[in-house]
């Protein structure tokens, strides 16, 4: 894992939300045009014709019993805010199901084969997901227009007209559920945070400092002590709170390498406790850690607390600081 704090830039949710508006053909108004305001719940029911139409689902011809249980996997997505991991690890045999229905229509297949097991439920879940409004703090009313709006996309041949016109409503509804779900998720977040650095400052064997950053001394080791400048050689377990390992250089079976100005400032402050040989848990906030930045694709999220169990192979100072 690359422990430097500097991270490509990430796709924000507008931008998440302007692909998946790629796939509806837009119709342009007349700038004269004076629209009436629409309703949550109307705006809510053209996001889920949308839905539908996101990655030609309703090219698929489902049967009607395959629609409904798309129409179901999606409602329960939406509904429990979360897909189960045993559904998520279908996603990969639903996608390729997918792809082999539309060649067969490419073939000219008049009667498809039908969807094995559990699949249509599962492209239900993934229609959600891959939209991102997974967990969005959408109203029960909304929450049915958008399954309601699903369902009869699902049924038809393209975007209707209203959703043609209205586009900008979705996108606008979607950018202020996204905005709220992020300020919900940062709000939890953090008082999670400060429950388990409470826990921290009432264990007699955990110190910390003005900066923020928590360590626990297991070994003191011997000089020299790793400082900048200089490299030092150690193995580490990467962690959150709530146990997710991250990264590990004992699962590689070789210790790391990195120079002590590289990385994250609270990995490299930690490794100052101890010397080599020595072994230090550090406990590191998100302002001396990866911030609202981390890597894409990484387990660590914005805001993320992460421990790092390290011990200190090799240390070798590179000059004066």
């Amino acid at each position: 894992m690359n422990l430097s704090g500097s991270h490509p830039h990430r796709l924000t949710g507008g931008a998440l939300l302007g692909l998946l508006l790629l796939f509806v053909p837009l119709k342009a108004q007349e700038e004269t045009e004076i629209l009436r305001p629409l309703e949550a719940a109307e705006t809510a029911q053209l996001l889920g014709e949308m839905l539908a139409y996101a990655g030609a689902l309703n090219d698929l011809r489902f049967t009607g019993d395959e629609r409904q249980a798309v129409i179901n996997g999606l409602s329960a997505a939406i509904r429990d805010g979360a897909t189960p991991p045993e559904i998520r690890e279908e996603f990969s045999t639903a996608y390729e199901a997918m792809q082999a229905r539309f060649a067969e229509f490419g073939n000219n297949v008049e009667t498809p084969v039908p969807f094995q097991g559990n699949i249509p439920g599962v492209v239900g879940y993934m229609a959600a997901e891959f939209s991102g409004i997974v967990g969005y703090p959408f109203s029960p009313e909304e929450k049915e227009a958008i399954v309601n709006g699903f369902t009869d996309g699902l049924q038809s041949d393209g975007p209707s007209e209203l959703l043609q016109r209205r586009f900008q409503a979705v996108y606008d509804m979607l950018n202020q559920k996204a905005e709220d779900f992020a300020v919900i998720q940062r709000t939890e977040k953090d008082a999670a945070n400060q429950a388990f650095f409470a826990t921290l400052d009432a264990d007699p064997d955990v110190q910390s400092d003005a900066t923020g950053l928590y360590w626990e001394v297991i070994e003191p080791g011997e000089d020299p002590m790793p400082s900048i400048p200089g490299v030092v050689t150690v193995h580490y377990t990467g962690t959150l709170i709530d146990g997710t390992q991250f990264d590990s250089s004992r699962d590689r079976g070789e210790p790391a390498q990195f120079s002590m100005s590289g990385v994250v400032p609270g990995f490299s402050a930690g490794l100052t406790k101890v010397g080599v040989g020595g072994k230090v848990k550090i406990y590191i906030p998100s302002e001396l850690g990866y911030g609202d930045n981390p890597r894409p694709g990484s387990p660590i999220q914005p805001g993320d607390v992460i421990i790092f169990d390290c011990e200190v192979i090799a240390f070798e100072s590179t000059g004066s600081q």
